[in-house]
């Protein structure tokens, strides 16, 4: 995995090769949701119990949320977790099966 060092803070993992695609589409499919419903960044924190950092962090490509952290976004936005892989809704989904 490779480092980053940033100047005023301390070094930390970040996300190399596919793990930084995966990142990257995560914080990608995080800031449309986050668009279309016109919220902060605080409002998310706020509503799913985790920090503003974490959640800009997510947003930013610099780390990939487990389960239970994409559990509680999909909850706040309401939609499923596959959401943030597939950048598709349940319906949306259902309607490209047909």
């Amino acid at each position: 995995m490779a480092r980053i060092t940033w100047t005023d803070q301390p070094k930390r993992n970040v996300p190399a090769g596919e793990a930084a695609e995966v990142a990257a589409h995560i914080g990608q499919r995080l800031n449309t949701a986050r668009q279309k419903l016109q919220v902060s960044m605080r409002a998310v924190a706020a509503g799913t119990g985790l920090s503003n950092a974490f959640i800009c962090q997510i947003e930013n490509g610099q780390s990939i949320p487990p389960a239970y952290t994409l559990l509680r976004l999909a909850r706040f936005f309401d939609v499923d977790t596959d959401y943030f892989f597939s950048g598709l809704t349940y319906t949306q989904r259902l309607a490209q099966s047909e």
